[in-house]
């Protein structure tokens, strides 16, 4: 078809130059120059021109109709089959469905009885540890109530000079503990630390500054000692030992002239640590030493020690 539109126009064309442009004479159509030939020529153009476009519509209507067709058939072949998949998948997916309904509900009912299971879990694990709590702190409550009662309880009753106190010299000194529980005092370690103070007016030594309760966080040097063994107060001392007399620092303290004279007073702090149902214990204690307190011995008299105005205590 645009093959036949090309020549067309191409002859129209020519058609067109050949009227408005007279060919020369020796040419046939030159002969040709009356107005009536003219318009022969210009209708035979339009005869043409209009066949063209008479068959460019033919054609184009025909495109059309069969576009149309093409979609009607489409269309109908749609709709055949939507309707086709309505009659015949409708009872699947209503099925479907159904199903996937009937499990989420399943699912639901599961969920929710595992939710109560879990809180009832939860519940009773809180319920059990609670129970755990109470058992544990009773039975805490009766070791450490058995432990108080049958442990090992150590404590400084006396402390005596070994020899006659002499000028210039350091003196021994022996500590007497004892043990009043039910249970040895084992890996007991023994430490002294000596120091000279002013003495008291009138003699009241309760006048003397307060002693602290910090003898055990001093880290002086201490000795160990062998168990101390539980007895009574009619009973011998359960340990006996003797140390010489020494400052803070390790340093040996002797005995002067002040304090012969009753113008200074001797005074020694100590600390006892040992072990009983496998914890560590503590005892302190204070001594001060003065010529007029003395004691009889088969070798002579002792200075023996009296308390001091705090100083003393255990855990």
């Amino acid at each position: 078809m645009s093959f036949l539109l090309a020549i067309s126009v191409s002859l129209a064309i020519v058609l067109a130059c050949v009227w408005l442009f007279p060919p020369p004479a020796h040419f046939v159509f030159a002969t040709s120059e009356s107005l009536y030939e003219k318009l022969i020529w210009l209708a035979c153009f339009l005869v043409v021109c209009g066949i063209v476009i008479a068959i460019q519509i033919a054609r184009f209507n025909k495109w059309r109709g069969n576009e149309n067709k093409e979609k009607q058939k489409w269309d109908s072949e749609y709709r055949n089959a939507r309707a086709y998949a309505t009659a015949n998948l409708k009872p699947i997916v209503d099925e479907q469905r159904a199903y996937h309904e009937a499990r989420n509900r399943e699912h639901g009912r599961r969920y929710f009885g595992e939710t109560i299971s879990f809180v009832v879990l939860i519940i009773a694990a809180a319920i059990a540890f609670m129970q755990w709590l109470t058992l544990e702190k009773t039975d805490r409550t009766l070791h450490d109530t058995v432990v108080t009662a049958n442990r090992a309880w150590v404590y400084a009753i006396h402390s005596v000079f070994r020899d006659q106190s002499v000028i210039g010299v350091s003196p021994q000194i022996v500590y007497e503990l004892r043990n009043a529980g039910r249970e040895p005092a084992i890996h007991g370690k023994l430490s002294t630390a000596g120091d000279v103070v002013d003495w008291p007016e009138n003699g009241d030594f309760l006048s003397t500054p307060a002693v602290g309760d910090d003898a055990c966080k001093m880290n002086w040097k201490s000795i160990t000692t062998p168990p101390v063994w539980p007895g009574n107060a009619s009973d011998p001392p359960s340990l006996s030992t003797s140390l010489a007399v020494k400052t803070k620092d390790g340093v040996p303290l002797l005995w002067n002239k002040a304090m012969e004279e009753r113008k200074s007073v001797l005074r020694v702090r100590g600390c006892f640590t040992y072990e009983t149902f496998r914890r560590l214990h503590e005892t302190w204690f204070c001594f001060v030493f003065v010529p007029i307190l003395l004691t009889t011995t088969q070798t002579g008299p002792r200075m023996i020690g009296a308390g001091c105005n705090g100083g003393d205590g255990a855990n």
